[in-house]
């Protein structure tokens, strides 16, 4: 008997030592927990334009303490999850024991008897596979967090951080996504519904499987009676409530998908507030646009890009980058590429206003034309109009006048005036960059965001998604500003896409396929790659990207796909815009003017443009008469 007492204390002995060292290796070898891990997060919501909030999220995750949260929600997760969490040190050994017989007896390892405790280790620091090995070090972590946080500070934390499905975390964003109500506002049976969400968070939300959701449900409020948190009376009425009819969103949920595209473009700014430029009439009308609600695109391979933005403010109202609506989908209105005859304004004319002394009324000729290698620059219309003014130059989209402008300029004066607008070049300029398809891409953002110096006379502020104090810079003299106005002016002035009440400026452009695409698709010549349209008043801009995202021998906008951006700009337009007449500055004239030999005079023949001041013209034409003998 001693013997086998002896071999008995031995092998004890021996086993303790090696769970010892066990237990120090897992415990050495264990995540360090860190008090800072557990403070709550600061709130963030996110509000529009008019101070209202818009949104909630995981990324954006709202915090309460545990006096905002309803005693019902922790006497519903107490009864479910761990109804010795008040009294134990981190884990449950009765549990423990049950769980470990359950094992052995279906020859299975199965998740349990985890303690809120452990279920916070777990999602904080540790995986979800069932071993062993997962489960002492959850344990181990868990006794040292109770040792370091307060129940309160846990139970807090945990409500906090844990998935109640659809990528809701939180009471607070739970309570408004399934109820529109604050955690403390929650009633019985909602509490349990919620906690009820915890254990298979897709599987019991009630907006995609009601009938298990309610199950749930009823399960959670005979845990609770059971702990004596309510009667059974309390119990059967609640059984008899239709889930159904508790079910209420909050708007900021039921309108996220039209929100989407403008939360991409503020993630990762963080803060308690965030105060944004977003007007959601406009974001929802971009939405509707780029559904096609108004039957205007008719394609759906035709993907979008539109961006509103406060030219008093430079806040971005709304955006739109894809027809598909789901987080971080590509942005057309941020991709960078060739912006083709939007440029123009900002690469050509801008400049020349700025460093010279000419004026719409100035004279340029459009005649054939080569680029230095060689290879013949054509306009758009296959067209040559001989001498004409810049006003019908740039009205008219003209690229060979444009070349003339671009290479009569100097490149400095260019960066500088591009610099200026929050449009630096990324490459050296070629040739082509006169007509916007050259190597320097821009998005049509950028592009939108050039155009407020023009709407603003001259004064400029990077377009911002989120309110701040940035101030206004003087960019570009009145006068710039002002012939560029007038100039675009005329483009839609009269047409059917133009504002009905109100002064409006706008440019188009279009880039092609080359030669080799066209041959290689089979796609039919002179066809349009992409169309934008930028147009604004002295209140708003608005930009418009159509194209396809791919190349076929269908993907190419033809004679009438390519005025979709002008249609969605007048639908848009004619919906929010508004401004009167832009005043000219005091140092520009208006004058009837006609030529005669390359020069300017004074005319009765009903032509007026405007001129800096002392370059108008002074004199009547005087004619001469010849007489022969």
């Amino acid at each position: 008997m001693k013997k086998i007492l002896n071999s008995l204390f031995i092998i004890l002995t021996s086993c303790l030592l090696i769970f010892t060292i066990y237990i120090g290796y897992i415990g050495n070898t264990n995540p360090k927990i860190k008090y800072e891990d557990f403070y709550p997060k600061r709130p963030t919501i996110i509000f529009n334009t008019n101070d209202k909030q818009i949104h909630c999220e995981a990324i954006f995750q709202t915090d309460v303490s545990l006096s905002e949260i309803s005693p019902h929600v922790i006497n519903a997760l107490i009864s479910t999850e761990d109804d010795k969490f008040f009294t134990h040190h981190g884990y449950n050994p009765y549990r423990i024991i049950k769980a470990l017989y359950n094992d052995v007896t279906s020859s299975s390892l199965k998740e349990g008897a985890s303690t809120i405790t452990q279920q916070l280790i777990k999602n904080k620091y540790l995986s979800n596979d069932k071993t062993i090995n997962r489960k002492v070090r959850e344990i181990i972590m868990a006794i040292k967090l109770e040792k370091m946080l307060s129940k309160e500070d846990i139970i807090t934390y945990y409500l906090n951080n844990v998935l109640f499905g659809d990528n809701i975390y939180g009471i607070y964003n739970a309570a408004l996504y399934y109820f529109d109500k604050h955690p403390n506002e929650l009633s019985i049976d909602e509490a349990a519904t919620l906690i009820g969400l915890i254990q298979m968070p897709n599987y019991y939300n009630p907006y995609k499987n009601i009938n298990e959701s309610t199950n749930r449900r009823n399960t959670v409020l005979k845990l609770m009676k059971s702990q004596g948190y309510i009667t059974m009376e309390e119990c059967q009425s609640y059984f008899d409530i239709d889930l159904r009819s508790k079910l209420k969103k909050n708007e900021i949920y039921t309108k996220e998908q039209y929100y989407n595209p403008y939360l991409d473009c503020i993630a990762g700014n963080q803060g308690e507030y965030i105060h944004t430029y977003m007007d959601p009439e406009i974001q929802y009308e971009l939405y509707n646009i780029a559904n096609d609600k108004y039957n205007i695109i008719r394609d759906d391979n035709i993907n979008i890009g539109a961006v509103a933005i406060d030219n008093k403010t430079a806040g971005i109202l709304g955006i739109v980058g894809n027809r598909k609506f789901d987080r971080f989908c590509i942005n057309n209105a941020l991709v960078k590429r060739q912006m083709a005859s939007t440029m123009k304004p900002i690469m050509d004319y801008a400049p020349l206003f700025e460093t010279t002394l000419a004026s719409p009324a100035t004279i340029i000729n459009d005649s054939p034309m080569t680029y230095s290698d060689g290879t013949p620059l054509k306009n758009w219309d296959y067209q040559f109009k001989g001498d004409i003014t810049l006003r019908q130059a740039l009205r008219e989209s003209r690229n060979i006048p444009a070349l003339k402008i671009f290479k009569a300029v100097n490149n400095n004066d260019k960066t500088q005036v591009l610099k200026r607008l929050g449009m630096e070049p990324s490459n050296d300029f070629l040739e082509s960059d006169a007509i916007g398809c050259g190597a320097n891409l821009y998005s049509l953002l950028d592009v939108a965001n050039a155009y407020l110096a023009f709407a603003n006379n001259g004064l400029y502020k990077k377009a911002s998604f989120i309110k701040n104090n940035d101030h206004f810079l003087r960019v570009l003299k009145p006068s710039t500003a002002f012939f560029i106005n007038s100039i675009l002016h005329d483009v839609f002035r009269g047409s059917s896409f133009d504002l009905k009440n109100g002064y409006m400026m706008a440019k188009t452009g279009q880039t092609n396929y080359d030669t080799k695409t066209l041959k290689k698709y089979n796609i039919p010549a002179y066809s349009t790659k992409d169309s934008f349209v930028i147009s604004y008043t002295k209140n708003i801009t608005f930009a418009c990207y159509i194209g396809y995202d791919s190349i076929s021998s269908s993907n190419y906008l033809d004679r009438r796909k390519v005025q979709i951006p002008r249609a969605i700009m007048s639908h848009f337009m004619n919906k929010f815009a508004t401004g009167s007449k832009i005043v000219a500055p005091e140092n520009v004239v208006y004058k009837p003017y006609e030529y005669h030999d390359n020069e300017i005079y004074l005319s009765n023949n009903g032509n007026y443009d405007y001129f800096i001041l002392g370059t108008e013209p002074k004199e009547y034409y005087k004619k001469k008469y010849y007489y022969e003998i």
